[in-house]
């Protein structure tokens, strides 16, 4: 089985369809990403920390049903308004996979997340600080189609896919009495990627790329008739990593790095960690 970089069930590429594979299976991963977004207006700089811990098991030869949950915390320098903001909150989902054919499988998840945020802007007339703590709702659900072949010591795999995501901030007072009302943000997206992998031992170097395209989000429109951020929908992802099994344990793990490419006025690069027991 694979997960990805933020712990979220990604394929059953370890069970082929007819084949035993083991009951149960356990995971950790840790991922730590760091972010910019250089347009005036919405100038920022920030990082993000996420640790989740999931279970599961194969009551079928070609299935796999899974539980994650796990932490993350956010910390953002807002440059745009003179002030700071740090998220932090649980996530809980459920995952599952279906092998179709020798070459062929799906996976779908969905989840929900609960966000409490402690943040500040310095008012531009007077100087102060102005705080607030807003909670938010943020749902989701993945579904995707992945496919592999092997030629000699090489694996190579393809994927496509799409996310639905939808985010309840409900309404808040800040600290000098403005009051800000509940509004909701979504998403949808889809992608479509490829990774070549080759076996060397017990080890697995890859390379992987990706295209992801908005078909529906939430736009951020400024007051004024100064510039607009940039209704740029669609990124590029490309990433390094290497992967480990164990051949008499049931241990295994990946580290992966990947960068976000594409987007205008917007950088990020993650780095990951994740280990697995089968038993």
């Amino acid at each position: 089985q694979r997960v990805t970089a933020n712990g979220v069930y990604e394929g059953v590429s370890g069970l082929s369809a007819g084949e035993g594979g083991p009951s149960y299976g356990v995971w950790a991963s840790y991922s730590y990403s760091d972010f910019e977004n250089d347009f005036s207006a919405t100038l920022l700089d920030g990082h993000r920390h996420n640790v989740l811990f999931g279970a599961d098991m194969t009551p079928r030869d070609n299935m796999v049903l899974g539980l994650a949950g796990g932490y993350e915390f956010a910390s953002i320098d807002t440059d745009f308004n003179g002030g700071d903001q740090d998220t932090d909150g649980f996530t809980i989902a459920p995952y599952f996979g279906l092998v179709l054919s020798e070459n062929w499988n799906v996976s779908a998840s969905v989840g929900y997340s609960s966000l409490d945020t402690d943040q500040f802007r310095t008012d531009p007339l007077l100087g102060t600080r102005v705080s607030s703590s807003p909670d938010s709702d943020r749902w989701f659900g993945t579904l995707n189609l992945n496919g592999y072949t092997t030629w000699d010591n090489w694996l190579f795999s393809g994927r496509i896919g799409m996310l639905q995501a939808r985010n309840i901030q409900e309404s808040f007072d800040e600290s000098d009495g403005t009051e800000v009302g509940k509004f909701t943000t979504e998403l949808g997206q889809w992608n479509v990627g490829g990774e070549a992998a080759y076996t060397w031992g017990d080890f697995e170097p890859y390379a992987r790329a990706s295209y992801e395209r908005d078909y529906s989000q939430s736009r951020l429109t400024l007051a004024g008739t100064g510039s607009q951020p940039s209704d740029d929908d669609d990124n590029f992802l490309f990433g390094l990593g290497l992967r480990y099994f164990s051949s008499d344990n049931g241990l295994s793990g990946n580290i992966e790095w990947y960068k976000r490419l594409g987007r205008e006025d917007y950088d990020e690069d993650t780095f990951s960690a994740t280990v697995r027991w089968d038993f």
